[in-house]
């Protein structure tokens, strides 16, 4: 389960409750979501939500800032493809 693989790389502290957290998480994500698409944030409302997660599962700034700078993977192209 993700949950338990989220304590098994130690990328959080104690926080309790990992369903509960993810749980936040999940929910967190599609307010963004509907948020961006309602035009209330704007189109790096994903980012700011996604560092924000990161620091507080307990990365340190420069870190979490780092993570969410990283490109995207591409998906659906011709290297998804060859993997096949």
């Amino acid at each position: 389960m993700f949950t338990g693989r989220i304590r098994e790389v130690g990328v959080v502290g104690d926080i309790g409750d990992t369903h509960i957290a993810l749980t936040g998480v999940v929910g967190g994500a599609l307010a963004v979501m509907r948020s961006v698409l309602d035009r209330r944030h704007g189109a790096d409302a994903d980012a700011v939500f996604a560092e924000g997660v990161l620091r507080s599962l307990g990365l340190a700034h420069a870190d979490a800032h780092e993570i969410v700078s990283r490109p995207l993977p591409e998906v659906g192209g011709a290297a998804d493809q060859k993997a096949a």
